[in-house]
């Protein structure tokens, strides 16, 4: 296999294992606070709040637009869908920057490229496995 292929496949690859590992994580039900709020009034439990926070709010008003079971846990699969996308995010930017920044040194690209590969690796792992991102990526 390729090493182009290999840095080009790994973002997806941690796509996936983000979302596997957030989605077993999230709870099937809303915990307490603003996004319990949001979904209990887009749920029809609650009257109708004044957009807290727009987005978010057009995003779970249109998951209770659809005839799902359990709002909360879609909520909160939302929420590690959009992790996971973090995470991939974060490994893209990572690769793709440069360290030599002079232009004397265009010939450094490919003697880079595996530290740079690297430490976006390392840099999306950290952040995948770090409580604060998987708080905000598993409690919608």
């Amino acid at each position: 296999m390729n090493t182009r292929n290999v840095e080009k496949l790994t973002g997806p690859g941690l796509f996936v294992f983000a979302l596997l590992y957030y989605a077993a994580l999230a709870p099937g039900y809303a915990l307490p606070g603003r996004g319990a709020l949001i979904v209990t009034s887009f749920g029809g439990l609650e009257p109708l709040h004044p957009f807290m926070r727009p987005v978010w709010s057009a995003l779970v008003a249109g998951l209770a637009a659809l005839p799902i079971a359990n709002l909360a846990y879609a909520v909160n699969l939302l929420t590690a869908l959009i992790g996971a996308g973090c995470v991939w995010l974060l490994y893209e930017i990572a690769r793709r920057i440069p360290y030599v920044r002079s232009m004397r040194r265009k010939d450094q690209r490919e003697i880079e490229r595996w530290p740079r590969y690297l430490s976006s690796v390392v840099a999306s792992l950290f952040a995948l496995f770090s409580i604060p991102v998987i708080t905000a990526s598993t409690r919608g």
